[in-house]
């Protein structure tokens, strides 16, 4: 196989094997190793009880400065659901009604998380967020009628 562009240069030659295999290993690092480091860097600033250290806030504070202090977690899992969304939009791209199942129930579950967990510090941000849950599950619905 050649490109298209240029006739020339052959489509998956050794030089594309190892571009592949560094962006593999960047992605991987990125949606994998990010989440891990953080859980396991925000567990030892809980359990040294540090969160409330300036040092932690400068570097980490964005993660769960506005949740309550049991759910500090909160701001990895608001990541791992960026995260799982783009892995539906992407993985499913080819089966549109898969991909409204799959968002729809991922949503509706973290909905329920929501309600359960209520993790905010002001009861009227866990209100918005649940809002705004719901509101992208009706859109999501709405859109899938007119596909």
């Amino acid at each position: 196989q050649y490109l298209i562009a240029d006739l020339d240069v052959r489509c998956w030659d050794t030089a594309e094997h190892k571009l592949l295999i560094i962006i593999c290993s960047f992605i991987t690092a990125g949606v994998i190793g990010y989440p891990v480091f953080v859980t396991l860097k925000l567990s030892e600033l809980h359990k040294a009880n540090k969160l409330h250290d300036p040092l932690a806030l400068e570097r980490f504070g964005l993660l769960y400065e506005g949740y309550k202090l049991e759910n500090y977690q909160w701001g990895v899992f608001q990541i791992i659901k960026a995260l799982v969304l783009s892995m539906i939009q992407v993985i499913l791209q080819t089966r549109p009604t898969m991909q409204v199942f799959a968002a729809l129930n991922f949503l509706i579950f973290c909905v329920a998380a929501q309600f359960y967990f209520t993790p905010f510090l002001h009861i009227r941000s866990d209100q918005l967020e649940a809002f705004f849950l719901f509101a992208t599950c009706v859109m999501i619905g709405i859109g899938s009628t007119f596909n």
